[in-house]
């Protein structure tokens, strides 16, 4: 059981540096909660993998209030994998949702997850994207009648 605690401690480790408390997210919810979340999937994740010996996902959910630069709050959810036999707990997708539209992004390493101060910047950027008006493309010139 100390490799739990072990995972445990270095994943919130993790989290606290990239600012996922709720103060960091502006959340109102009461400091701690998240992680209260994080332990109790995790540890239902972890009797899971012992039962059936094989690999199990599970997901937290958070909300961002990041009132000074966005009009809404962002969903926030963190899609994990623990793998008890290589005792290796990973991040796999940060998935975003904000005013109505889902941005997710593949995570390859834990150390890839962005700080919690990117994700207005994020939802901004995706959210111009994906509402900018796409017009066809010109006529290549070789193609064009020539008068």
């Amino acid at each position: 059981m100390s490799e739990y605690y072990h995972i445990l401690d270095t994943h919130l480790a993790l989290l606290w540096d990239k600012g996922c408390r709720e103060k960091d997210l502006c959340n109102p919810n009461i400091e701690g909660l998240l992680f209260r979340e994080f332990q109790t999937k995790l540890s239902t994740a972890v009797n899971e993998a012992l039962r059936f010996g094989y690999p199990t996902d599970f997901t937290v959910d958070a909300m961002g209030w990041y009132e000074t630069k966005l009009e809404n709050p962002v969903n926030i959810k963190l899609s994990y994998r623990i793998d008890l036999e290589n005792g290796n707990l990973s991040i796999d997708q940060l998935t975003l949702e904000f005013n109505g539209k889902v941005t997710s992004i593949p995570i390859t390493s834990n150390k890839e997850l962005p700080h919690s101060g990117q994700i207005p910047i994020m939802v901004k950027r995706e959210n111009l994207q994906k509402t900018r008006v796409v017009s066809s493309p010109p006529t290549p010139i070789s193609s064009r009648r020539k008068l």
